[in-house]
């Protein structure tokens, strides 16, 4: 299940500081479950983060669904990726055939890059760790991998309102620490990053996935990098999970712009932010891409260069 965010997380923050800057009255109705109000004269709205009255419970029903995602986008023209969806009484069963390795596992219901287990390269491995997954989870995904970059575009109505790349969490070599010393450099003097979603940026977690990532760029925690050398230290660039984001709202092509918009109205969704896997998101080639997600309750971060997010939903919603 998807675990709750329990703490004033950075997109009520940003909102609720958009609102009082506007001279809108806020009201903090339960910090700890990120609900409050904005008031502009006669228009009062509760909010929940990003979360408002614009979209329906249709939408969100879809789009808390993975499997109703999918089904929804289907035959609509927008790329997507070969997808399986597995109980536990489909193991020993041979439904794994017709996939493309490497692949992904994420849960049915999951959210904020919780148990999604990438870079799969065997049907042993899948089964292996599908079998750890429904310790708990009663439904999972098995899908291929696309490779590329990940962008994340956020929708209201028929408008592109902003893009930007996820990356990935790097290190890079400083002449003496380890990578394991450079990850914790980083997460202890980087003022954006914090725990969870509470800042910008996620503190870098070293765990098994971190360990499989950096030996996968064929280093150890315990050893220091080449002369100039960055590496990759988690294959999971979600923010809250701990990769960074670079604004790319300027040069996002009409093409990617049409899908997004057309894949937000296919889930009934007038807010939205989806996650696009593709090489180069300025423009299309033809190479493989895909929808991976689509989000009813996008997280706000930061400003991207002149789209201030935050902003923008608070004149679109409260004036």
């Amino acid at each position: 299940m998807v675990k709750l965010l329990s703490y004033w997380v950075i997109s009520s923050k940003l909102l609720v500081k958009e609102a009082e800057e506007m001279g809108m009255e806020v009201e903090i109705i339960q910090r700890d479950k990120n609900l409050f109000r904005i008031t502009n004269g006669e228009k009062s709205h509760v909010f929940k983060w990003s979360d408002c009255w614009v979209n329906s419970s249709l939408g969100l029903k879809i789009a808390n669904d993975k499997e109703l995602t999918y089904v929804m986008l289907q035959n609509t023209g927008v790329p997507l990726a070969k997808t399986i969806y597995v109980k536990q009484e489909d193991l020993g069963d041979d439904i794994f055939k017709e996939l493309e390795y490497p692949v992904v596992i994420k849960p049915l219901d999951g959210a904020h890059g919780q148990d999604v287990v990438m870079n799969i390269n065997s049907k042993k491995q899948v089964e292996e760790n599908l079998i750890k997954l429904f310790e708990s989870h009663t439904t999972l995904i098995v899908q291929e991998q696309v490779e590329g970059n990940e962008f994340r575009v956020m929708v209201f109505d028929d408008e592109c309102v902003c893009a930007f790349q996820r990356r990935f969490p790097t290190v890079t070599w400083d002449g003496e620490k380890t990578v394991r010393e450079l990850i914790k450099h980083e997460n202890e003097t980087n003022p954006e990053r914090g725990e969870g979603y509470e800042k910008c940026y996620a503190k870098i977690r070293i765990d098994e996935e971190c360990k499989k990532c950096v030996q996968k760029e064929w280093y150890r925690l315990d050893q220091v990098l080449e002369k100039w050398e960055e590496i990759k230290v988690r294959s999971n660039s979600n923010v809250g999970s701990w990769g960074t984001i670079v604004d790319v709202t300027d040069s996002i092509s009409s093409y990617f712009k049409e899908i997004a918009i057309k894949a937000a109205k296919a889930c009934h969704l007038r807010f939205c932010g989806l996650d696009i896997i593709t090489h180069d998101i300025t423009w299309w080639d033809g190479t493989k891409s895909t929808i991976l997600e689509i989000w009813a309750t996008p997280g706000i971060w930061v400003k991207l260069n002149e789209v201030n997010v935050a902003n923008y939903l608070i004149k679109k919603i409260c004036t």
